[in-house]
């Protein structure tokens, strides 16, 4: 009997600081959903679809990229996906949501204060940057209880994250020139990737430049945890990482043929980076996912690809951030001119219109987009919010879930929410499609699945089924507001003051002793700069600043 024809999923997660606790709800409720359709096939439970759907590819930058490897290395273990229901115990024991949402304490920015990362001569970043060293070590340990890799994960399940490369790749390109020595023109490129894919005894490596990991013997486990950091490194804010890797991958891997050329040999030893936050340079990898899953889908023709008729694979986005991060004033002080110029030059580097518009365009079936939505009463009828301001982790610039954990939670339990709807209603085929895989996978069930569009009335099925026991509806938690929507209060943002005091201070002593020790008249000037203005620039520069994002963003408790 000729095997089933599997549809393949390509899952690109984009760049969102703290907001990365919406992307892995979108990731929990995705797994739960391809478990439960899983598990009713191989109970062969009637009235179920039988086609089947693999995930081949994960990958990301900064937040996505630490959340595609936490998935990967998830893969086989044993923990149940986080509900409303969820005791705290069971919440602690599934990886995406211990990760994201309970991370290292409810209050992480206070860690982020703490100054004993700052030695006496160096300051590596502006916050202390260790509780992601704890996160990742819990995160990526050894698994213990492990289980078999679930059917709808790819048995050679790849993963990478982006990295922006402070060192780069220096190449060169030729150009016609009467003067020979001047015919090569020389350049360098700071985008680089780190690449893995899931090592299983049956399989053996070959040499495709994707570093083998295996999570419960420990083979490059490290090397994977230090890429999840490195991708997260956000420029100055937290600290740049380093990350070793063998020549040989980066010689074999063929993202770098536009740098290398043909040239296997490139790299004859251990190459080590240092890394800042992979979104800088390519925060939504889409292309790099599309380019393995035409590896992986030996007939795929790129125009039939994004034809419902004729497609056997897709890429998902998942972007907290589609239209930016929202903090948009005209104020013009030296403070949000910097921020703005951040702001910026990050916008602009991660740029890719064209990408987002073909995601949004409902007739190309090689790509969707899951972003935030929410809905809120105002008066009687209901309001539609999406993008950033739709989730409480979108204020600060995607910093704000650090200062409170119910700003995690609620994005978390919007992510799943947003997943079950893009399910049920998004990721669809028409229902009239002659495509094989939906053909024969909704033989005799087109009527149970179909949903209608209500402006068109036209009818799709969905390429994920969702069942009644795994819809949830639209809810979330109630938070101490009494309402579904969390905050802060001004009273405990003003408790900041004293840590984020001593921090500025630890670092401008540590910097200012650096440079001016050979200074006589200057260091008492410091010295004055410090008692005098310190507590004013704390006070009512930064925790201001803060106040007036919480507020603009809806979260300050009034």
């Amino acid at each position: 009997m000729e095997p089933k024809p599997t549809f393949k999923i390509g899952l690109c997660m984009a760049g969102a600081v703290s907001a990365g606790a919406y992307t892995a709800g979108v990731v929990d409720y995705l797994l739960e959903a391809l478990n439960h359709w899983e598990e009713r096939k191989r109970n062969s439970v009637p009235g179920t679809p039988t086609h089947n759907v693999v995930i081949e590819i994960i990958g990301g930058a900064s937040a996505g990229g630490m959340t595609a490897v936490i998935a990967a290395a998830s893969a086989c273990k044993r923990f149940k996906p986080v509900t409303l229901n969820s005791t705290a115990e069971e919440r602690a024991k599934n990886p995406l949501y211990d990760s994201w949402v309970n991370m290292t304490s409810n209050d992480v920015f206070l860690e982020m204060l703490n100054t004993d990362d700052i030695d006496d001569k160096n300051v590596y970043s502006l916050m202390n940057s260790l509780f992601i060293d704890k996160i990742a070590e819990k995160a990526l340990a050894p698994t213990t209880d492990k289980q078999d890799l679930p059917k709808f994960l790819s048995p050679d399940l790849k993963f990478f994250t982006t990295l922006t490369n402070t060192q780069g790749f220096e190449y060169s390109a030729g150009f016609n020139s009467g003067n020979e020595e001047e015919s090569s023109y020389k350049l360098k490129t700071h985008r680089d990737f780190a690449c893995f894919k899931l090592q299983n005894d049956d399989s053996p490596f070959v040499n495709d430049g994707w570093i083998p990991v295996d999570f419960s013997t420990g083979l490059n486990s490290r090397v994977a945890m230090d890429a999840a950091m490195s991708t997260g490194a956000f420029p100055v804010g937290l600290k740049a990482r380093k990350l070793v890797r063998e020549g040989e991958y980066l010689n074999q891997l063929d993202w770098y043929a536009d740098v290398f050329g043909k040239k296997k040999d490139a790299f004859t030893k251990s190459y080590t980076s240092l890394n800042i936050d992979g979104g800088v340079i390519d925060n939504e990898p889409f292309e790099l996912i599309r380019k393995e899953l035409a590896k992986s889908c030996k007939s795929c023709n790129e125009i039939e690809e994004t034809s419902f008729d004729h497609f056997s694979s897709t890429t998902i986005m998942v972007d907290p951030f589609p239209l930016g991060s929202g903090d948009a004033n005209d104020e013009s002080d030296i403070v949000s001119i910097i921020g703005k110029t951040i702001g910026v030059m990050l916008d602009e580097s991660r740029s890719k219109p064209s990408l987002i518009y073909e995601a949004l365009d409902a007739s190309n079936a090689s790509r969707f987009l899951i972003s935030p939505v929410r809905y809120v009463m105002n008066g009687s009828s209901e309001e539609k919010i999406s993008g950033s301001t739709a989730i409480a982790c979108g204020a600060i610039g995607g910093f704000s879930g650090f200062f409170s954990k119910e700003f995690r939670v609620h994005d978390f339990f919007l992510g799943r929410l947003n997943c079950e709807k893009f399910l049920r209603d998004y990721l669809t085929v028409p229902a009239d499609s002659s495509n094989r895989i939906f053909t024969e996978g909704y033989a005799d069930l087109v009527d149970s699945f179909a949903v209608t569009d209500k402006k068109t009335g036209k009818k799709y099925l969905p390429i994920i089924p969702v069942f009644p026991e795994v819809t949830y509806g639209y809810s979330l938690p109630v938070f101490k507001t009494n309402s579904n929507w969390p905050s802060i209060s001004e009273k405990k943002v003003e408790l900041f003051s004293s840590p984020l005091k001593s921090r500025i201070d630890k670092i401008f002593c540590v910097l200012m002793s650096r440079y001016l020790s050979s200074s006589v008249w200057l260091k008492p000037l410091f010295w004055i700069i410090r008692r005098s203005f310190l507590n004013a620039i704390v006070k009512n520069m930064v925790i201001n600043k803060l106040l007036s994002a919480f507020e603009s963003h809806g979260l300050l408790a009034k």
